[in-house]
């Protein structure tokens, strides 16, 4: 928690806990973080989310991480975000797609070595996407 705690004075962002409507159960996090572990992509903000598997496939990830992606590009002003995910985890893929997000490259892990695809959405695109549905 204090490192969380320190990400938001530090940055102004950070994670959220998500927590299930009905019941007020903690189910899991979404939010920003800075991607140290892939220097390619520096400097860069990711978004990431986690969930208790009982809470996959009820599109909580997806409406929970919408409004943090929402937060940091217009009420923080990021001009871009990324989204990193290990090849093969297709139902995160989803959500990026989802989002609004486009494939920027495909890498590789450089402390583990696993593929991974890194996925980003400017502002601009952000903004422009929201024009035309209802984000």
């Amino acid at each position: 928690m204090a490192a969380i705690e320190r990400q938001w004075e530090a940055s102004g962002y950070g994670l959220f806990a998500i927590t299930e409507r009905a019941t007020g159960d903690l189910v899991g996090f979404t939010g920003m973080a800075v991607p140290y572990f892939l220097p390619e992509v520096m400097p860069a903000v990711e978004i990431a989310w986690r969930l208790g598997r009982p809470y996959w496939r009820r599109g909580i990830a997806t409406e929970a991480s919408a409004a943090a992606l929402g937060f940091g590009l217009v009420d923080r002003g990021l001009d871009r975000i990324l989204a990193i995910v290990q090849i093969g985890n297709e139902a995160s893929e989803r959500i990026m797609v989802k989002l609004g997000m486009e494939l920027d490259r495909q890498t590789f892990d450089p402390a583990t070595g696993r593929p991974l695809r890194v996925y980003q959405i400017t502002r601009d695109d952000y903004l422009t996407a929201g024009s035309r549905s209802d984000r």
